[in-house]
């Protein structure tokens, strides 16, 4: 999560690497990420620019994990940087 200006709306992106795994758990991660963020964050996100970034540290993971997982692993991770983006003051131009 980075802002040099103050952004206007929610923006996303992601990175996976190929040390994730094949490319069927790499697009499968994209995925389900997508469809996270489609049906449940929106709503409830500040507005910012997020970037997920999966590290190759848990490659094994991403190929055994379930989709509930997922989504609990991600939404964790989102409610840390909310609390950061809330605590933070605004941006003055």
């Amino acid at each position: 999560m980075f802002s040099k200006t103050a952004p206007k709306g929610i923006r996303f992106g992601w990175v996976v690497p190929k040390k994730i795994g094949s490319a069927v758990v790499r697009n499968k991660v994209r995925r389900w990420l997508k469809e996270y963020i489609r049906t449940l964050l929106v709503d409830q996100l500040v507005e910012a620019e997020y970037v997920f970034i999966f590290h190759s540290n848990f490659s094994q993971i991403f190929s055994k994990i379930d989709y509930k997982e997922f989504c609990s692993s991600v939404k964790a991770g989102v409610e840390l940087s909310q609390d950061r983006l809330k605590s933070r003051e605004p941006v003055s131009n």
